[in-house]
């Protein structure tokens, strides 16, 4: 079983090979922020956040972070050697109302 930091890691790698540069994401309580280019052109474009068990009210604060700091939120499951993602966006709907959305990404 890895632990959270190996999780992180390997995650790092993962999305640095796929062209991202990352940071930390604790300040949005993420675990990662992904970036399109340097940190120091663009602002980030995705949160990433490791399932450690969050409930659904975790995940929307969480998400609701991000969209407030226009950000993708990325929630990755590990489930043994295969990795899974889905990003949950929140879609205003007309009346005032709010839908949340969650898709899955291919890795």
């Amino acid at each position: 079983m890895e632990t959270h930091r190996e999780k992180r890691e390997t995650l790092k790698r993962m999305f640095q090979e796929e062209g991202f540069v990352v940071g930390d994401g604790l300040k949005y309580g993420v675990d990662l922020l992904l970036y399109t280019d340097s940190p120091s052109k663009v602002h980030s474009k995705y949160g990433v956040l490791i399932d450690r068990k969050h409930s659904l009210l975790d995940i929307v604060g969480v998400q609701r972070t991000c969209t407030s700091v226009n950000k993708i939120l990325i929630v990755v499951f590990f489930d043994g050697a295969e990795v899974r993602m889905v990003s949950v966006e929140r879609m205003e709907l007309g009346g005032g109302g709010h839908e949340f959305s969650a898709d899955e990404l291919d890795v």
